[in-house]
């Protein structure tokens, strides 16, 4: 085939995960293909039973995603994380995502949301009996993609006019040295926003009470995180150095609270180039403003 013109490059070899319980046999294989130029597909990856750890040592060129049990209808939490872990990964060893099974409107834009290249499905093109033209689908991609942009550019402007307001908040109030008076301080300011606020160390030494609001909606000051340490979190070290020497707040992507079990995101700002004032959203915040989601 080769000597007939038909490039390695063109040529994909796809494989199901069900044949992969036992990886010794088809790593060298794949290693070699890919060296020859030839291209690899991990096929029939499920977003209900994705092993990671079965991909890395293969090293796919491409990973494909069956997207059909993700439906609007569905909880969209109980994917996000795995699709998340997904697009890290890929990107990690190297590999594309090619998403397929795409059926509705909602499967594409998550589609595109979490980096697919390739995408297939009914809800781009129905099969046909004879070869369909390359561009067929642009149109439809376009627009969807276009819409897709454009209202994620309106979240994320809403969320820097957001981090805007708190700073603008923080720096008209002024910022007493007193960790604890602070907060004391900032619970009126922040009361429809935050539940839970502290101060860290550039260290990730918690130097504050921890500032939570009841169910009654008063706010306590709750001493037993005091000396905690949080450099363990992943993302934690990162912020602070970006925080100390941008001289700007962040905001964190949404994740799970370890305590209320409940999607949160935090605010975080630099009170000088030490301590570190963290604001944790209240929830239900989160749920009346769907551009925080």
């Amino acid at each position: 085939m080769k000597k007939n013109g038909l490039s390695p490059e063109r040529v994909v070899f796809e494989f199901r995960v069900a044949g992969f319980e036992d990886q010794s046999d088809v790593t060298h294989m794949f290693l070699y293909m890919k060296a020859t130029g030839f291209r690899i597909s991990i096929d029939d990856i499920k977003l209900d039973d994705t092993n990671l750890d079965h991909f890395s040592k293969l090293e796919p060129t491409y990973l494909k995603i069956d997207l059909s049990d993700l439906r609007s209808g569905k909880d969209p939490n109980m994917y996000r994380d795995i699709l998340n872990a997904l697009a890290l990964f890929s990107r990690k060893i190297g590999a594309t995502l090619h998403f397929t099974g795409i059926q509705e409107k909602y499967q594409l834009l998550n589609a595109w949301k979490y980096g697919g290249r390739y995408l297939q499905g009914f809800y781009l093109k129905m099969p046909m009996p004879e070869r369909v033209e390359p561009l067929d689908v642009k149109p439809v991609l376009q627009s969807h993609i276009h819409s897709f942009i454009v209202a994620r550019q309106g979240k994320l402007s809403k969320q820097i006019a957001f981090m805007k307001e708190i700073e603008q908040k923080l720096k008209k109030k002024g910022l007493p040295k007193q960790h604890d008076q602070l907060l004391r301080e900032l619970t009126g300011i922040m009361d429809n926003i935050s539940f839970r606020m502290y101060i860290s160390d550039d260290l990730g030494n918690q130097v504050s009470a921890n500032w939570m609001k009841t169910t009654t909606n008063s706010w306590i000051a709750d001493e037993s995180a005091r000396g905690k340490n949080w450099s363990w979190r992943t993302y934690f070290l990162d912020h602070i150095m970006q925080m100390k020497y941008r001289n700007v707040g962040m905001l964190s992507d949404k994740y799970r609270d370890i305590k209320t079990n409940e999607f949160i995101r935090t605010y975080s700002y630099p009170l000088d180039e030490e301590y570190y004032l963290f604001i944790d959203i209240d929830p239900s915040y989160l749920f009346e403003h769907d551009w925080l989601h």
